[in-house]
């Protein structure tokens, strides 16, 4: 791990925020693999203890140019669960059926330019591969 571009004014709030966006920036590399294997992600459905964060929510949404919705709970991995539990039980008789009741909360559309997010995501890169490429031997 590393920070690149910190300067004495750097604080907890600028740490909190790389933090955050190493995230989204690695939730792009998926995505960009998806894509590379010509599989198009024009939304996301998020869940979690970070998905509480509107702030992480939106640098996602902006950071990799696609449509953020949270579920109405931020632990729907156990809502799930419970869903389809229900439907091994035959309280459900298909997947849809679950799909009508799910609920979105939050919900998130890019506000960065798309050509901004992508010089962003070129620095990302970049740094990355002056972390992966450094002799940590000396």
């Amino acid at each position: 791990a590393a920070l690149f571009g910190m300067t004495r004014d750097t604080g907890r709030a600028e740490l909190a925020a790389a933090a955050l966006c190493s995230v989204a920036y690695q939730s792009r590399d998926l995505l960009t693999a998806i894509a590379q294997d010509g599989i198009t992600v024009d939304s996301l459905r998020v869940d979690g203890g970070m998905t509480a964060n509107r702030w992480y929510l939106q640098a996602l949404s902006d950071l990799t140019q696609t449509e953020i919705t949270r579920c109405h709970t931020t632990d729907a991995t156990a809502l799930g669960a419970a869903f389809l539990a229900a439907l091994q039980l035959g309280y459900f008789s298909c997947l849809n059926n679950i799909e009508q009741i799910w609920q979105a909360g939050w919900q998130f559309q890019p506000q960065l330019p798309a050509i901004t997010a992508d010089g962003l995501y070129r620095r990302w890169q970049r740094a990355v591969v002056a972390l992966t490429t450094l002799d940590l031997s000396v």
